[in-house]
């Protein structure tokens, strides 16, 4: 579905049903295609708003959030398994090279890596 892109948009949804969207770097696996998986801060305001209601909405965006294809319902919860979250980071370092890795730097330097969460986005028929 958006193999090729390198973002995805995620519309998340305020108590008041205001949309807010956010740009992100995402990977897929071969054996979820229909799932999407991408991190975040566990304090964001992301995981806040998906905790109060997982309806989402997603399309392939540039690095500025600007669409490229037609949004497309989902769901999105935040991921449990420890599994999941090396699966994910392991996954971003060899997608996004250099990009990761000195996100990675930072994240180590701010003592960060222990404020992720993995967020798995499930595409809506």
């Amino acid at each position: 579905m958006f193999a090729r892109e390198r973002y995805i948009n995620l519309r998340t949804f305020k108590k008041d049903f205001g949309a807010i969207d956010t740009p992100l770097w995402f990977v897929t696996f071969p054996d979820r295609p229909d799932k999407f998986f991408a991190f975040t801060n566990c304090m964001s305001g992301k995981i806040k708003r998906i905790k109060n209601n997982n309806a989402a909405e997603i399309c392939a965006c540039d690095y500025k959030g600007k669409p490229k294809t037609p949004w497309k319902s989902a769901t999105v919860y935040q991921s449990e398994k420890a599994s999941d979250y090396s699966m994910v980071i392991g996954a971003c370092k060899k997608k996004y090279g250099w990009q990761m890795h000195l996100l990675e730097f930072f994240s180590a330097t701010f003592n960060r890596r222990k404020n992720r969460a993995i967020l798995e986005i499930q595409v809506r028929p």
